[in-house]
């Protein structure tokens, strides 16, 4: 039950489909006009908070009876990519950066074959917890997360000293 479509269908017929862009800024707490971000944290030092992430979308599926979703590293190499363009600032939507569509950056981080796509994005949360919260309490990102049409997920998250701090990315798939 996905509510918003990202580009419309494909034309390759398959779906192509990501959270709304007033449920994207859940969770956004930065005072207006916040400065552009000072640094990044190394992927590296992110990997654990994107593992959490995993883990507690899971936990959403199973309470909801649905299947866990594997982790996937094309999937998560856009995610974590995806969060340092978000983090860079000027744009929050699923459409910034050099690369504005979600299956080009999925396809260009080597996830091919698939026959659904789907992304939620947040910016503000402190923590994994926080964030996956927060998608649950949007119809979008929650619909998501308790995909049947997804089998596989992949996170990021960017960490800067602007005033959002933390910038999350789940994408979705299935091929």
């Amino acid at each position: 039950m996905m509510r918003s479509v990202l580009g419309g269908a494909s034309s390759r017929g398959l779906t192509l489909l990501a959270a709304g862009a007033a449920a994207a800024t859940i969770g956004f707490s930065a005072a207006p006009g916040a400065a552009a971000p000072d640094a990044l944290a190394d992927p590296a030092d992110t990997a654990d908070l994107a593992e959490q992430v995993l883990q507690l979308t899971n936990q959403q599926r199973l309470a909801a009876q649905l299947p866990p979703l594997a982790s996937e590293p094309a999937l998560g190499q856009a995610a974590q990519q995806y969060a340092g363009v978000l983090a860079l600032g000027g744009c929050f939507a699923h459409t910034c950066g050099p690369v504005p569509n979600v299956s080009d950056r999925d396809e260009t981080a080597g996830y091919l074959g698939w026959v659904a796509l789907g992304e939620n994005i947040a910016a503000g949360q402190p923590g994994p917890a926080q964030v996956v919260a927060a998608w649950m309490q949007s119809p979008g990102h929650r619909a998501n997360i308790l995909s049947p049409s997804f089998t596989q997920i992949g996170a990021g998250v960017a960490l800067t000293d602007d005033g959002y701090k933390c910038y999350w990315v789940e994408d979705f798939g299935a091929r």
